[in-house]
């Protein structure tokens, strides 16, 4: 049987990465203005995905939170990124407090 592993929250890494992103980001700049419509794009429930990772929730407790899977919630995390055009999770946490979708 293999050996657990203890759980590590990398959310106030992600979140603190996504603070610095947001901050280095020139709102005026009009290359990242076609990320809001793109956050619209979200449906509601990765909306809530993205919510929970903001508010220092991990894969596992989103899944908890949410009773769905852990792999569901990995594919709604896929889903964001690529919709948002981002590799990074810090980055789609970024452009959705930019855009004003998440708090």
């Amino acid at each position: 049987m293999a050996k657990s592993t203890p759980a590590v929250s990398y959310a106030p890494t992600v979140i603190a990465a996504a603070y610095r992103i947001q901050a280095a980001l020139d709102p005026n700049d009009p290359d990242l203005q076609p990320a809001a419509p793109v956050v619209e794009s979200l449906t509601e429930r990765e909306c809530e995905v993205l919510q929970l990772l903001a508010n220092d929730h991990t894969p596992d407790g989103i899944a908890a939170t949410l009773h769905i899977s852990y792999h569901t919630v990995r594919s709604h995390i896929e889903n964001i990124r690529s919709k948002l055009g981002v590799r990074f999770t810090a980055g789609a946490v970024a452009i959705a407090l930019r855009s004003k979708q998440i708090q």
